[in-house]
């Protein structure tokens, strides 16, 4: 299946990303948890959407209420995740060794790009109207949730869009404080910005397109 081509609808289009974690969320049981599908707005995340909106404050979710809203699964395919021992559980995704775990397993890129070109709007309204969400969520909406909206931010903008990555509202229990930590505030490399870019650009597109 050839998914399209993301493309920027003008400076003024605006993105705003955010991350949670369905372990943060009351409504998500066991059942919902192992949840894995291509769907915008399957079981878990219509719950997870809801309650997230309940988390934030009056302006953001506002900000939220008028997006149109794009839910991406960070887990991915279970087959294609990082194993939780490869994980630095004490810091959060933005660490750079998590950062190139999850660029290092394809599927994992496969799996985001799929869902991001598949429930992009496609008919976003004229300059400075209609923004476009990401709500991207993982388990615990630390790691791979948090690493993945990093690397969407990177590559939206390498798009022409502007974005503002909202990482307020991930979940920082059990982690190091990332706003004293040098190792989770280190900027991206140029090897994973690129790396990301160029992978989230490829995917649904077969051989003969490239």
């Amino acid at each position: 299946m050839k998914l399209p081509t993301l493309v920027p609808y003008g400076n003024d289009q605006l993105v705003n990303i955010w991350v949670t974690g369905i372990e943060m969320c009351h409504g998500c049981n066991s059942q919902l948890l192992a949840h894995r599908g291509p769907g915008r707005f399957h079981p878990v995340s219509k719950v997870l959407y809801k309650e997230f909106l309940d988390l934030l404050d009056d302006d953001t979710r506002t900000r939220a209420e008028q997006s149109q809203m794009v839910m991406v699964d960070a887990r991915g395919p279970s087959e294609a995740k990082p194993s939780s021992d490869q994980m630095v559980p004490c810091h959060v995704g933005t660490h750079p060794v998590i950062l190139q775990q999850v660029l290092d397993h394809r599927g994992s890129i496969e799996a985001i790009g799929h869902q991001l070109k598949t429930h992009w709007p496609m008919r976003v309204m004229g300059s400075g109207q209609g923004p476009i969400g990401i709500l991207v969520y993982g388990k615990s909406g630390k790691h791979r949730s948090v690493a993945w909206a990093s690397l969407l931010n990177v590559f939206l903008l390498s798009l022409g869009y502007r974005v503002c990555l909202g990482l307020s509202t991930m979940n920082q229990e059990g982690t190091c404080d990332m706003a004293q930590c040098p190792e989770c505030q280190e900027p991206l490399t140029h090897s994973v910005m690129n790396q990301a870019i160029v992978g989230l650009s490829m995917v649904g597109h077969t051989d003969a397109d490239q």
